[in-house]
C-alpha cells in the first residue's frame, strides 16, 4: 500500500511533464511567433472600373496596420515583408426589396487577391485569391433604425467594406498563419 501511495506524486509529475512537453513552443506574439517587424503595402492594383478604389483600399490597409501597432509600415526597400494586393471585383447588387419590388438595400462587395511575402526568406507566407469584404447600404433607414445605424449611400457602403477588408488583412497577417 505504501508502494502505491508513493507512485501517485511520481505519476502526476510524469503526466504533467508529458503535457508540458507536448505544449512545445507557444507565443503570445501577434505576428504568429515570427520575427517580422515591418511591412510595406504597395499601391493595390485595380482591375475594376471604380476610379480611386486602389488608393482608398491601400490607405485603409496602411492605416489599419498603423492602428494595430504590431508591425511598422515602411517603404518597400526597408520592409521585411510585403503585402501585395489586387482589387479584382467591385460589385453593387440589390439586396432587399419592398412589397412592390423596389430596392430597399444594396450589397456592396469588394473581392481581392492578396499575397503576403517574407522578403528575408523570399517566400510567400500566405496567399488568398478570393478575399472578400462587403457592406450593405440603403438610402432610407427603416422605422426602427436611425441614419447612424445604416450606411446611407454607396460611398458609405464602400467605406465600410474597405474598412472591413483592411481589418481582415491585418488580422490574417499578424494573427498567425
Amino acid at each position: 500500500m505504501t508502494l502505491h501511495a508513493s507512485r501517485g506524486p511520481l505519476l502526476t509529475f510524469v503526466i504533467l511533464g508529458g503535457l508540458a512537453a507536448g505544449c512545445g513552443y507557444y507565443s503570445t506574439s501577434a505576428t504568429g511567433g515570427t520575427s517580422l517587424k515591418s511591412i510595406a503595402v504597395p499601391l493595390f492594383k485595380n482591375e475594376t472600373l471604380e476610379h480611386g478604389l486602389e488608393e482608398d483600399v491601400t490607405r485603409a490597409v496602411v492605416d489599419a496596420f498603423i492602428a494595430d501597432n504590431h508591425m511598422d509600415v515602411v517603404s518597400e526597400s526597408e520592409a521585411e515583408s510585403i503585402l501585395w494586393g489586387t482589387i479584382a471585383t467591385y460589385r453593387r447588387t440589390p439586396f432587399t426589396f419592398d412589397a412592390q419590388g423596389n430596392v430597399l438595400e444594396y450589397r456592396l462587395e469588394i473581392v481581392t487577391r492578396v499575397e503576403y511575402e517574407d522578403r528575408r526568406k523570399s517566400k510567400t507566407v500566405w496567399r488568398d485569391d478570393d478575399l472578400q469584404a462587403w457592406a450593405t447600404y440603403r438610402l432610407e433607414p427603416t422605422s426602427t433604425e436611425t441614419s447612424e445605424q445604416v450606411a446611407a449611400s454607396e460611398e458609405d457602403g464602400r467605406t465600410t467594406a474597405i474598412e472591413k477588408l483592411a481589418r481582415e488583412l491585418v488580422a490574417k497577417t499578424v494573427g498567425g498563419w
